[in-house]
């Protein structure tokens, strides 16, 4: 992976700073962001106002605006929640540490499955003699929903699984091959655009596996991701391989489009379901699967991730070659 000037925004140390808000390492953070893609600095009121919501989550809210110059583009526009004022200098930096990850790992990314992250916006407002700070992501407005929608709605036919299972997988792949494990990987975090094309997105838990200069792989630790979707060795509080945890929650993402349930809530040995899978490789949802996804999904869902199933393996396996995507 070549050098790119968003490898730059990562910054190793914040706490020299007294205060991140106020700081000049985070104003020249975000001036550095709200240029990259379009070489001038944007504002909120370059956008309409918001059209309407399209979700909202732990880190921020996204609103569907439009550009004021191009209004028949659309865009998803992510409102980030800042810590209210009193916070923390630790919280500072724990927020000031999730915008460099997911905007500097978004915007190094471009393939036809995963999110297109476009511009970063960084105003000020002075309301009662304070200033606000609002931070806004500008990304790709997917038009279809997410996957965790169709799924709800029992209507996805096997053609339109299969489909949606290889280009997630693409997706997937393309990220490794950047050296980004997701982390999250869950219906949530996948859209549709013009209803077919799938889109990765979310990059707050991801992480660089792997930097641009070295082959060495970075393990990640911690209990990070959605619990259902969530692989084994996260819940050790051990140091784990990220790039297995995405191709366990892709084996999830699967069955639960097939059969509209999840074969158990967590991965750990408590939950009597997957205590039967990983002790005696039963799950009457995975032995009930055709056998060339059972094989390919019995992989995926290996209880031990040395075992486990590798993205390269994944593309040469016979059935999953054979899945027509069109």
């Amino acid at each position: 992976m070549s050098s790119s000037p968003a490898e730059s925004y990562y910054f190793t140390d914040a706490s020299s700073t007294h205060s991140f808000f106020s700081s000049s390492t985070a104003n020249s953070f975000f001036s550095a962001l709200c240029k990259k893609k379009t070489g001038k600095k944007l504002k909120r009121k370059d956008f309409s106002e918001k059209i309407k919501d399209l979700g909202s989550g732990a880190t921020g809210n996204i609103q569907l605006v439009y550009r004021k110059d191009n209004p028949e583009k659309y865009y998803a526009l992510k409102e980030f929640i800042i810590p209210k004022h009193k916070a923390s200098q630790e919280d500072e930096r724990k927020f000031f540490k999730h915008l460099q990850t997911e905007y500097a790992i978004g915007s190094l990314l471009h393939h036809r499955n995963v999110v297109e992250v476009e511009n970063f916006i960084y105003n000020d407002y002075y309301k009662r003699n304070r200033k606000e700070r609002h931070i806004y992501q500008v990304m790709e407005y997917c038009n279809g929903g997410d996957l965790f929608d169709a799924i709800q709605s029992g209507n996805m036919s096997q053609g339109s699984i299969l489909c949606c299972f290889k280009q997630l997988m693409e997706g997937l792949a393309y990220l490794h091959s950047m050296g980004v494990a997701h982390r999250d990987l869950k219906p949530e975090n996948i859209m549709f655009k013009d209803n077919k094309i799938l889109k990765i997105l979310d990059f707050g838990a991801s992480v660089m596996f792997r930097t641009p200069y070295s082959n060495e792989i970075i393990r990640s630790s911690g209990i990070v991701g959605s619990e259902p979707y969530m692989a084994p060795e996260q819940f050790s509080l051990k140091p784990y391989d990220p790039r297995t945890v995405d191709i366990w929650s892709c084996g999830i993402i699967f069955l639960a489009m097939f059969y509209n349930e999840l074969p158990w809530k967590s991965a750990i040995l408590s939950n009597l379901k997957y205590k039967v899978w990983a002790e005696k490789g039963i799950s009457e949802i995975i032995t009930d699967l055709p056998k060339g996804p059972r094989e390919l999904i019995t992989r995926m869902l290996q209880p031990d991730p040395e075992k486990r199933i590798t993205i390269e393996e994944i593309f040469k396996d016979p059935w999953f070659k054979h899945i027509y995507c069109c």
